[in-house]
């Protein structure tokens, strides 16, 4: 069989049986509590975790033809400070490997690394080290480091009937630039202002993260990397509840509306099913909301309430503005099968 063949997760799951564990491994792919999480953990001294992530970008698979080198380097170091933001790690360094074809141009390479050490700066870490090697396509590999506690650590298993999901902005901008662009869609400045910059230059949310994660009113946290729908998934299965999403809740801004309309698309298949607003999705804990959302707010921390958790169920539940119910597809963005 070909790989061709496979999904994402089948592919994964290639590699997860195949890995052995060790003791100090306190969170990661051959541990029940890891499976749905997005980055790794590791037991150090006195209760202190590292939290380890890598993630990957290449230019022809993950760039679009109108990103800038610099907005190319921010986001191979975004996508990676996002899953720290997930864990609420703070993050202490970086290390890139990168992989350049030899018909690249010496200037575009100097502007990616630029881009690269601007956005780490931005987060508040470094880049200390890495590799270089000849590839067919510039491919560049990130791995994060963030530090926590065992008391401070986020992750996507402890969502408990009642409590509240929320997120940290708005959905769908992302989704609805990559489609403009895609289907060569001439959009207005002032719309394309508002979408471009989350397309091309998205935001990790790790101020945010470290703010909730100090106010002790998180129960489950994880990034929007894959599509509200995936994320869903992955907190409900991991954490044995569901979710019921109310529509109009859903912070859609008229933007995503206009490219929806105009490329006749459902936006809230563009929500749902397409990835990388990089907000962060999060259940805080119901009798904690009123209060939590107060402190967040004279934090500078924006949370906005989209639905409640609920009692186990196969699928998660969209709330429509008629009050009819739409089961949420256990799916998102796959690669293998974009």
């Amino acid at each position: 069989m070909k790989i061709s063949n496979l999904n994402e997760q089948i592919i994964l799951k290639i590699f997860r049986k195949n890995f052995i564990t060790m003791p100090n491994i306190f969170l990661g792919v051959n541990k029940n509590l890891g499976e749905f999480n997005d980055a790794g953990v590791i037991e150090l001294d006195n209760g202190a975790l590292l939290v380890v992530t890598t993630d990957m970008i290449g230019l022809k698979t993950h760039i679009p033809d109108i990103a800038t080198p610099e907005q190319v380097g921010k986001k191979a170091i975004t996508v990676n400070v996002s899953d720290l933001a997930a864990m609420g790690a703070r993050p202490i360094g970086m290390v890139i490997s990168v992989g350049i074809p030899q018909d690249i141009n010496v200037e575009f390479l100097e502007k990616v690394a630029m881009g690269m050490n601007k956005s780490a700066e931005e987060y508040g870490t470094c880049i200390f080290g890495g590799d270089i090697n000849k590839t067919d396509d510039l491919i560049i590999a990130g791995t994060a480091l963030g530090l926590t506690t065992k008391n401070k650590l986020i992750t996507r298993n402890n969502a408990k009937i009642g409590d509240i999901v929320c997120v940290t902005g708005t959905l769908g901008d992302s989704a609805a630039g990559y489609f403009a662009w895609k289907n060569n869609l001439k959009l207005p400045k002032n719309i394309q202002d508002v979408l471009y910059p989350k397309f091309l230059e998205p935001i990790a949310r790790i101020k945010e993260s470290l703010i909730l994660k100090d106010l002790g009113i998180v129960s489950s946290c994880g990034d929007i990397s894959d599509g509200l729908g995936w994320e869903l998934y992955k907190t409900s299965r991991a954490s044995k509840v569901s979710f019921v999403i109310y529509e109009e809740s859903l912070p859609i801004q008229n933007e995503v509306f206009y490219v929806a309309n105009k490329l006749k698309l459902d936006p809230l298949d563009l929500i749902l099913y397409y990835g990388e607003d990089f907000e962060l999705l999060l259940t805080i804990y119901g009798d904690k909301w009123k209060e939590s959302i107060k402190k967040a707010h004279k934090l500078g921390v924006n949370l906005i309430k989209i639905g409640e958790v609920s009692n186990y169920k196969e699928n998660n539940i969209l709330l429509r503005k008629d009050n009819t119910e739409y089961k949420i597809k256990n799916v998102g963005y796959d690669q293998f099968k974009s």
